[in-house]
């Protein structure tokens, strides 16, 4: 029998025009990974598979990478890629201009830091990446990192072509974005709120029933759309939440600004004696609760032993806390809400952050919205500014607790003691073979961070999409990982229905 309409309309907050690896954010990853693959993908028990790379060899000290690229890749633009391309994509991940949180995965490798002070490539810049010829390259790190590979499943670092980007500015294309993904770039509305994606019929796999076209729209309502990267609150029987394998912690996320932090702790500690997590959590429609429950803690489930008997906060006296911290520091900071607009406007996050608003507000702290698009744009140091997290604390590869605590100019972009112990227990636990070692080398850090109140874990939940039960079939949706590819996903066909 025939297909359906062959178009898959995704729904996402905002439409980046230079969207590109290393330089993406939550509201560009739907468009990234139909745009560029990642090197490698992931089984969902967490072993590498080949993808753009196809063969790989690691030396007896687990610091030397020789990758071999398929011979079948192609750009958008028709041109072959070649190992100077994966160079080029590296050295470039490496300079000003890429995200903190992405740049940071590869300053393991050596070279590093003489990269990052340039904006100007040129082959053979980098000590640690020898190109040997056109598909086979080797990278070496300054010392053992027995998670580096798996950094290379996310699009997020993926491979793009140096011709297509400004001469002068590696971040701005010449025209639409080129990869060498299972889609490629047709046409950007004029009010650039729908994006459309065709077929790439050069893609190195072959997708038998796959979407001819994506449509990524910046939607109002959910009925303009067949798949959405968040769950949010919507009454439309024809739509149901698809869990991923994986599950993630919303948790508050307080920004520390002063490598002076005592005063700023307390405070932390006093916002979170003032929230209720069931408060919290009412902003979420009964029906759509149930993926949702307690968190206790922040760590991946892999290595979290210890029960769930956390002490509620509750049990101790806000008002008399309260009193207290005006006795010894005079008086209260601002509370600054962090409205990250990289969250769609429907979204169980941006409820969370009303809901947050009108909680500590009620609690007699004085507390204004901070709209961001970025989380590294400047704040008042005045502040005390907190985000309503989805993270990735949980995903099975606990590598990803590094991306939190890095010395960034995202949330914690300060140098307290703390922060600097924790930023070297996660530096030593990737060079820890024994796992034992590595994962008390966790719960020490998830110690320092509840201990100097942090993260404040809400919920458990997943990584979730609601998607039209009409046009898709859901059980195609997760072939990797953690992820979807949109190159499986298939449209219902007639004879399914």
């Amino acid at each position: 029998m025939g297909r359906m309409n062959s178009t898959l309309k995704v729904g996402v907050s905002a439409i980046s025009k230079n969207i590109s690896p290393f330089n993406i954010y939550s509201c560009d990853y739907e468009i990234c990974r139909a745009l560029f693959p990642p090197l490698f993908k992931m089984s969902k028990e967490g072993h590498l598979l080949p993808n753009i790379i196809e063969q790989w060899e690691i030396n007896d000290c687990d610091n030397e990478y020789l990758l071999v690229l398929r011979k079948d890749i192609y750009f958008h633009n028709g041109r072959k890629a070649l190992a100077r391309d994966i160079e080029f994509s590296l050295c470039r991940g490496m300079m000003k201009g890429a995200r903190s949180t992405f740049s940071e995965l590869l300053s393991d490798i050596e070279g590093y830091e003489e990269v990052s002070q340039t904006n100007r490539y040129v082959p053979n810049m980098c000590s640690g990446i020898e190109v040997f010829d056109d598909y086979r390259l080797k990278i070496k790190l300054k010392h053992l990192n027995l998670l580096f590979l798996k950094y290379f499943t996310r699009s997020a670092l993926s491979i793009v072509p140096r011709e297509e980007f400004l001469e002068n500015d590696l971040w701005v294309w010449k025209d639409s974005p080129i990869g060498v993904g299972a889609y490629c770039y047709e046409s950007l509305s004029e009010d650039s709120k729908v994006l459309t994606l065709k077929k790439n019929e050069d893609y190195f796999e072959e997708r038998i029933d796959s979407f001819d076209k994506l449509q990524f729209v910046v939607y109002t309502d959910v009925s303009q759309v067949d798949l959405l990267s968040e769950a949010e609150n919507q009454t439309e029987n024809e739509f149901e939440i698809l869990k991923s394998p994986i599950s993630v912690t919303i948790a508050l996320e307080y920004f520390v600004l002063h490598d002076e932090d005592k005063m700023w702790k307390e405070l932390r500690c006093l916002i979170n004696l003032a929230i209720n997590k069931e408060d919290l959590l009412s902003s979420i429609p009964k029906s759509e609760r149930s993926i949702y429950s307690p968190a206790h803690s922040f760590l991946p489930e892999t290595i979290l032993d210890m029960p769930d008997n956390e002490e509620e906060l509750t049990n101790f006296n806000f008002q008399a806390a309260k009193e207290n911290y005006l006795l010894k520091w005079g008086y209260i900071p601002q509370l600054s809400i962090i409205v990250y607009n990289n969250y769609s406007e429907h979204s169980h996050l941006r409820e969370m952050q009303n809901k947050l608003y009108q909680l500590l507000s009620a609690k007699g702290f004085d507390v204004v919205k901070t709209e961001l698009s970025s989380l590294n744009e400047s704040l008042l140091d005045t502040q005390q500014h907190i985000l309503v997290s989805s993270s990735s604390f949980n995903y099975n590869d606990p590598e990803d607790l590094s991306l939190f605590f890095s010395s960034d100019k995202e949330i914690y972009r300060a140098n307290t003691e703390t922060l600097i112990h924790i930023r070297g227990l996660l530096k030593d636990a990737k060079k820890e073979i024994n796992i034992n070692k590595r994962n008390n080398m966790y719960r020490k850090v998830e110690e320092l961070v509840i201990e100097n109140s942090l993260v404040f874990p809400i919920a458990l939940t997943y990584e979730s999409y609601l998607f039209r039960k009409s046009k898709m079939d859901g059980k195609s949706f997760f072939d990797q990982f953690y992820q979807p590819a949109y190159e499986y996903i298939k449209p219902l066909t007639l004879e399914t229905m």
